[in-house]
């Protein structure tokens, strides 16, 4: 199963690569290149772990706007093959809830053994607890983020497995989508 903290990882995208981008508003374009670089991440990632195919992909994130605007994102990520939990963002407020929800969902699933590998799409100190419980467990935790100042290096010791998410030819359809998006407005 994969569990990606969206905002995590949408908040280090706009950063590595300049992208005019707010995580708490993004738009499709970024919302595809990210879903890209995950599925690029896993297919070169997975295969070398062992047998293991992707049971269930989960996206946990926050979005500033009308519940409208929340519900869009949620279709948008179903298109893409996750099943969202997106809470409300306020502006001027702390995101809230994001990493609790990636925290109960997979240590839930660990315990009813509905998965061997958890991936666990996020760079945050906060999840080293989590994944030594699901290790704990007996599940094998691996780690699929962007290397750099964002990425925990307590993490990624704690981790089974790490690997990078890159893509610069990704990052390059991204500008193109959205450039082409600004033009049509």
């Amino acid at each position: 199963m994969v569990f990606v903290d969206g905002t995590n990882l949408l908040v280090e995208l706009i950063n590595r690569y300049s992208l005019e981008e707010r995580a708490e508003t993004p738009s499709d374009e970024v919302i595809n290149l990210a879903s890209k670089l995950i599925s690029q991440a896993l297919s070169g990632s997975l295969g070398t772990i062992g047998a293991c195919r992707v049971v269930r992909k989960y996206w946990f994130g926050s979005r500033q706007g009308s519940d409208e605007d929340i519900q869009t994102l949620r279709i948008l990520l179903k298109r893409y093959g996750y099943d969202s939990s997106i809470y409300p963002k306020r502006k001027g407020r702390n995101e809230k809830g994001v990493d609790l929800a990636v925290a109960r969902e997979m240590l839930m699933q660990a315990f009813h053994r509905n998965y061997e590998v958890a991936v666990l799409v996020g760079g945050d100190a906060d999840y080293v607890g989590l994944v030594e419980d699901v290790k704990r467990l007996g599940r094998t935790c691996v780690g699929v983020f962007p290397n750099g100042n964002s990425m925990s290096d307590k993490l990624l010791i704690s981790l089974d497995r790490y690997f990078e998410i890159a893509g610069p030819a990704e990052v390059l359809t991204y500008q193109l989508a959205k450039a082409r998006a600004q033009s049509a407005d």
